[in-house]
């Protein structure tokens, strides 16, 4: 996004006339507070928050990712998962995870964090998700396991 020069420029990106009453507020806009300015932006489509929130948000688990030795996707260290076994991983969803934890679970919507719809995220058997091949993780096995 362009720089904001002039509290006109933010109108069209924050709801309810909030660039007018911070025009009240403040003398410029460079001096309008990070958070509350993020959280009055205009959602993203799909998303809770607008575009200067998720930015920082996805920019702050990137820096998790690539900071965390421990990530588990990061290579090249003494407990890294080998490729098959990222692979394994990389196929359980949270619906799956859901399923295999609860009691009496017999069907859930795919993308677990979303309601369910007929056509985009209808219910399914828990039985129908992915599973884990475990062996991968058997030391018994040795490095040629399948």
């Amino acid at each position: 996004m362009p720089r904001a020069r002039s509290f006109d420029d933010l109108e069209p990106l924050l709801a309810n006339r909030t660039a007018r009453l911070y025009a009240k507020i403040y003398k410029h806009v460079d001096d309008i507070d990070l958070w509350s300015a993020g959280v009055s932006e205009r959602k993203i489509a799909g998303a809770a928050v607008g575009p200067t929130m998720a930015c920082i948000i996805a920019r702050q688990f990137l820096n998790y990712k690539r900071g965390d030795r421990f990530w588990y996707e990061n290579g090249n260290q003494p407990s890294s998962f080998s490729e098959k076994q990222l692979r394994e991983i990389r196929k359980i969803t949270l619906a799956k995870i859901i399923c295999t934890n609860a009691d009496h679970f017999p069907k859930i919507q795919p993308w677990a964090m979303r309601l369910p719809h007929p056509i985009y995220n209808a219910k399914v058997p828990c039985d129908s998700l992915p599973t884990m091949n475990l062996k991968l993780w058997d030391s018994s096995l040795g490095e040629n396991f399948d």
